[in-house]
C-alpha cells in the first residue's frame, strides 16, 4: 500500500468553497469530498511552518517536540517518515517549504530522495530563502562569505541579488530576475518518482503557491487583478505593516483576492493531476529549474 500526504501551504478553511467560502476557490476538492473524509474541526498545531509540520510529521504537540526554529530539532527517528522507510518503504519529499527539505531540523532525514525549492535564478547554487531560514534575517555579511565559499559563488550572489531586490521592489524587478514555482512544477517531479517505484512508496507533496507571494497566474486571478496586485507589492512586510498599525486591515482583506486566485490554481493542478493530465508542470512553469 502507498502513502501519499499532501498539504496545501498556508491554506485555511474559510477561504475554501468546500468549507463554504463565497470564491468558489476549491472546485476539484468540493467534488472530490464526497468520496472522502472531510473533516470539520481541524486545528494546526503550531502558527508556523517549522512547527505545524514537525508536529504532522510525529504526531506530536509543539510542547512535546520544541522545533520552534531552527536551532531546535527532532530526532528522524521519530516522524512517520522515518518509520515507513524502516519498514521498506521508498520515501520522497517534493517541496519548496525549506523547513521540510534543507533546514536540518530533522524532518527531511525521513526521506530517501528530496526535491527542494526552485525558486532561485540559479537552482543548482545557494537558497537566499534556506540561508535565511537557517541563519535569519538581515545576515547579509554571512550570505556573501557563505557565498563566495561555495562550489557555485556567482550564481549564489545572483540568487542573493534577485531574491533581495524580489523581496523589497517587486515592482520594479524585472522579470528575468524572478523565479516562481508552480504547484505543478512539485506535481509533474513526484509522478516521476513515483513512476520509477517498484515497490511501495510513502511521499508529502507540499504545495507552497497559496504562500506569501500571492501570485496567482492569469488564468486564476479571478478575483484580485493589477490593482489588488500593485497593492500587495506596495507592502513592505506582509504581517508587520499591518500589526504595527503602519497601514489599515482593509488593504490586507483585499488582497485575499489573490490568496483566492493562488488557492484555486492549487485546486487545478490538482484536478490536471487526478484527471490524468500529463507532464503538467511542462508548460506552465516559469523558473530556470
Amino acid at each position: 500500500m502507498n502513502v501519499l500526504l499532501i498539504i496545501l501551504d498556508s491554506v485555511r478553511a474559510r477561504n475554501l468553497s468546500l468549507y463554504g467560502h463565497a470564491n468558489e476557490t476549491t472546485p476539484f476538492l468540493s467534488s472530490f469530498a464526497s468520496d472522502a473524509t472531510v473533516y470539520e474541526q481541524a486545528r494546526s498545531p503550531g502558527a508556523r511552518s517549522v512547527t505545524s509540520h514537525t508536529s504532522i510529521f510525529t504526531g506530536l504537540h509543539v510542547e512535546e517536540h520544541n522545533v520552534t526554529a531552527a536551532k531546535y530539532r527532532i530526532d528522524p527517528a521519530h516522524t512517520v517518515f522515518e518509520q515507513l522507510r524502516r519498514d521498506g518503504y521508498a520515501t520522497g519529499v517534493f517541496s519548496e517549504n525549506n523547513w521540510i527539505t534543507d533546514v536540518d531540523v530533522g524532518l527531511s532525514e525521513g526521506f530517501d530522495h528530496v526535491a527542494g525549492a526552485r525558486s532561485a535564478m540559479f537552482p543548482e547554487a545557494m537558497n537566499p530563502e534556506s540561508f535565511v531560514s537557517n541563519h535569519g534575517r538581515g545576515a547579509y555579511s554571512e550570505y556573501l562569505k557563505a557565498a563566495l565559499r561555495s562550489e557555485q559563488p556567482l550564481k549564489s550572489l545572483a540568487n542573493g541579488v534577485s531574491t533581495k531586490l524580489s523581496s523589497d521592489y517587486p515592482s520594479y524587478t524585472p522579470e528575468f530576475m524572478k523565479a516562481s514555482t508552480p504547484a505543478t512544477t512539485y506535481i509533474d517531479e513526484f509522478l516521476h518518482w513515483q513512476a520509477d517505484r517498484t515497490g511501495d512508496w510513502a511521499a508529502c507533496l507540499n504545495l507552497m503557491d497559496a504562500h506569501i507571494p500571492y501570485e496567482p497566474r492569469g488564468e486564476h486571478d479571478i478575483w484580485g487583478g493589477s490593482e489588488c496586485q500593485s497593492l500587495h507589492d506596495s507592502f513592505l512586510d506582509h504581517k508587520w505593516d499591518f500589526a504595527s498599525g503602519r497601514r489599515p486591515w482593509w488593504q490586507k482583506k483585499a488582497v485575499e483576492a489573490l490568496y483566492d486566485g493562488a488557492i484555486h490554481e492549487m485546486d487545478a493542478a490538482l484536478n490536471c493531476w487526478s484527471s490524468g493530465c500529463a507532464s503538467v508542470a511542462n508548460s506552465t512553469t516559469r523558473s530556470w529549474s
